[in-house]
Parts: C-alpha cells; sequence; structure tokens
C-alpha cells in the first residue's frame, strides 16, 4: 500500500471494487464515493470488478445411469459486473478497469498489498455482528488482515455531498490512537478538511497530543469526549451529517466472539448511516 501520510505519489491510486450483488444504484453510490475521494486527494480511480465463483450444483445418480456418463458441470461464475455503465451512472472517469476472479477476500488482500494503493472502497456486505457471523459476509471477516485503509460504504448511503470533507476519528482505546489518527489526519489534510476528534476517557489526552503532532501547528481539530457506551454517538456523527466518514480500528474480535461480547465497530456499522474508513495496524492480535 501507499502512504496517505505522504504527498500524492505519481501512480498512486484510490480503488473502487465492486462485485455482482452490487447493483444498479448501489454500484454507482459505492463508484460515487471512490471518485470523490480520489479526486479530493488528486489521485486516479480504478475500478475493479469481482466476479466469485457460485456454490456447485449437486448432481443427485440416478438408478441405472453410470456416474461416468453424467456430463460435468463446468464451475459456474457470477455474472461480470458491467464496469463501464457503473462509471457512467456514477459520473466518475476511472483510470482503469479490470476484473478480477473472486473469492472477494482474496482480491481485497491482493489489493491491499500492492505498493500504489491508497485507498480501497467497497460495499459493505454485513450488518450486525450476528448476522455477518451467519452470512458469511467476507468483507467484514477480513478487516482485521488487510494492510491498507478499507471504506466501507453501506446500503442507502447517499452519495456523497461534501464541500469541504469532515473526518471522525473515533478511538476507544490509547492503542489505537496512533494507527487510526495517522489515518484520519492525512486524510482530513489531503483532503482539505476538518478532523473532528472522538475520544473515551482513556484515550482522550493521549489522542490530542498525538494530533498535535500529526496535524500542522496551526490545526484545531474539534474534540468530543465519548461517553462509556459510544456506538450511539458515533454513530449519530454520521447520522446527523456531522462527518463525511468515520476512521475507526478493525473489531477487536472475530465476528462470532463479537455477536457474543459485543462490538462497538459492528453497532456503528450496522447503523449503515455514511462510510467508515478501517485504519489498518490498529487491530490486536488475534
Amino acid at each position: 500500500m501507499s502512504s496517505l501520510t505522504d504527498a500524492p505519489g505519481r501512480d498512486e491510486r484510490v480503488v473502487c471494487v465492486l462485485r455482482a450483488i452490487d447493483e444498479g444504484q448501489r454500484a454507482a453510490t459505492i463508484a460515487a464515493w471512490a471518485g470523490a475521494l480520489a479526486d479530493g486527494l488528486g489521485v486516479p480511480l480504478d475500478l475493479v470488478g469481482v466476479a466469485e465463483a457460485l456454490a456447485p450444483v449437486g448432481i443427485t445418480p440416478v438408478p441405472g445411469v453410470p456416474l461416468a456418463s453424467v456430463p460435468e458441470v463446468a464451475a459456474l461464475q457470477e455474472p461480470p459486473v458491467d464496469l463501464t455503465a457503473v462509471a457512467e451512472r456514477a459520473g466518475v472517469r476511472p483510470a482503469s478497469r479490470r476484473e478480477l476472479p473472486g473469492p472477494v477476500a482474496g482480491v481485497l488482500e491482493e489489493l491491499a498489498a500492492e505498493p500504489l494503493t491508497a485507498l480501497i472502497v467497497v460495499g459493505d456486505d454485513g450488518d450486525g455482528a450476528l448476522w455477518s457471523a451467519i452470512s458469511g459476509a467476507p468483507i467484514r471477516r477480513a478487516l482485521r488482515e488487510l494492510p491498507a485503509p478499507l471504506v466501507l460504504v453501506p446500503h442507502g448511503v447517499r452519495r456523497p455531498q461534501a464541500t469541504r470533507w469532515r473526518v471522525a476519528a473515533g478511538i476507544m482505546n490509547p492503542e489505537q490512537c496512533r494507527p487510526v489518527l495517522s489515518i484520519a489526519s492525512a486524510l482530513a489534510q489531503r483532503l482539505d478538511g476538518e478532523l473532528i476528534l472522538l475520544a473515551d476517557g482513556a484515550s482522550q489526552a493521549t489522542a490530542t497530543e498525538q494530533a498535535s503532532d500529526l496535524l500542522p501547528s496551526d490545526a484545531r481539530p474539534r474534540t468530543e469526549l465519548l461517553p462509556e457506551d459510544p456506538a450511539a454517538v458515533l454513530g449519530d456523527v454520521l447520522a446527523h451529517g456531522d462527518a463525511d466518514l468515520l476512521v475507526l480500528a478493525p473489531p477487536e474480535r472475530g465476528l462470532l466472539a463479537s455477536a457474543i461480547l459485543g462490538s462497538v465497530f459492528h453497532a456503528v456499522a450496522a447503523g449503515g448511516h455514511g462510510p467508515i474508513v478501517v485504519a489498518p495496524g490498529a487491530a490486536p492480535p488475534s
């Protein structure tokens, strides 16, 4: 991955990943967010379509018919994403379009490891932790492993409206300060926007100190103290339009453990109020 904290590299880019399930307006909205971020960062946009293999069709043996005579069923793939149509509907001009075979988690890992990737923008495939665990939600499962920032665009979110970007950093653990603030402050600066610092009592002093190290000396980020149960406040920041992007650490636990023990990340994401930027390097070891 490239470093958002540096000036835009010549070949640095925002990558928008679209799946066959991202149809019509949803795909256009995801691409519109990716295009707006690419324009704001001053880098090209890549559109990537992912076609995943469909579950194999089982063939029940027929009495008296040798299995050798049953024709093999070729592996089935999802239909390819019409990237040209998506770009036109979203009003974006990608520098490149490409199709990659799934699974999507493997594609995300591959793209995140590419040295020119600044951000990956993708539609969120989960809901709360429990439903995400039941449904599989491969993108949610990959959050803790990716080395590049991932922007999750939820279902039903409106297209970007920002004239001046507002980037909120949600911090609930002092150990999250550096990785979350590194991404949030870099986005705020490179998008020529505003940083909003949302930290709990245990993290606020560290977050304020590190923000002053990462931001220009004349920057004055807005700071708010998070309550003991921060999920509602973090969701409201997006729901009420106080921030365009919310930067969070990945979930501390896997999906099943999050469903049992609770997860601020999944609770905020389930609200679907706006894009969440997942900061790499902020998840504790499994």
